[in-house]
């Protein structure tokens, strides 16, 4: 099964998956990189800042795939 590396960028900080994840295809590599960006944005939805999340997927020669974004901008309240 191939091996899929997902690495995590949030703001300024990036983790990078040093072991990665055996998956069946591409498609469900991308599948879980839609997921893991979707949580980890809703981890941070209720801020009160603008927040950015990026999931980049590489196979196991470390050649990119695919990349998921979402940003959030929380706006400003006019009073």
């Amino acid at each position: 099964m191939p091996r899929f590396f997902f690495d995590i960028s949030e703001d300024d900080k990036t983790v990078v998956d040093p072991d990665g994840h055996e998956l069946p295809s591409v498609q469900k590599a991308h599948e879980e990189a839609v997921r893991t960006t979707s949580e980890l944005s809703m981890d941070t939805a209720c801020t009160t800042k603008a927040h950015a999340v990026k999931v980049a997927v590489s196979d196991a020669s470390h050649h990119l795939i695919c990349t998921t974004n979402v940003s959030f901008d929380p706006g400003e309240i006019d009073i």
